[in-house]
């Protein structure tokens, strides 16, 4: 096999490389590794080309700077980096919108949840002959489900659990 690097073979120009690095985001830290492990491989790249992040990873590979992409204090390493692809605002709104109507739509799932464990529960209660238990477990669940969904309890269950769900977004929000 006929390298660039084979020691009894000096560098020929016949034999050149070229690497193309495209792609947009965080593939510009795919490509730092890239230019990396070609350099600790001791590759000569000849000709490098790149389009979209790419172009900037070519920049760097042009002028052997690649090692500015993956330094410990490299381009891929700033903690500035981040802030170029946090999720933007509009997005983190609808996700965050997302996620609480998935818990609101997580409470009637629970509550249903709750009511298949009192049913198994008042199930075992009868079939070990302790049907005043078991008939005081599911009226307890019925009772609860009674109060909860009130015409008279709506009004301040609803509103209750939207600042629940928001009080956990700002918690949330908060401690991230």
């Amino acid at each position: 096999m006929i390298t660039s690097d084979s020691p009894d073979r000096p560098y020929s120009t016949r034999l050149r490389t070229a690497l193309v690095l495209t792609g947009t985001g965080t593939a510009g830290a795919y490509h730092a590794g890239v230019l990396r492990a070609l350099h600790e491989a001791g590759v000569r790249i000849d000709l490098v080309a790149g389009r979209g992040i790419g172009a900037i990873g070519a920049m760097f590979a042009a002028v052997d700077g690649g090692a500015r992409l993956w330094d410990g204090d490299g381009l891929w390493k700033q903690p500035a980096i981040t802030k170029a692809y946090r999720w933007r605002g509009p997005l983190r709104v609808a996700g965050w919108a997302l996620g609480m109507a998935a818990a609101l739509l997580a409470v009637p799932l629970a509550l249903f949840a709750f009511g298949v464990v009192a049913a198994i529960a008042a199930m075992i209660l009868s079939l070990v002959s302790l049907r005043s238990a078991s008939t005081a477990v599911t009226s307890a669940y019925a009772r609860s489900l009674d109060a909860l969904f009130a015409p008279s309890a709506l009004p301040t269950v609803i509103p209750g659990l939207i600042v629940f769900c928001l009080l956990a977004g700002i918690g949330r929000r908060g401690g991230a």
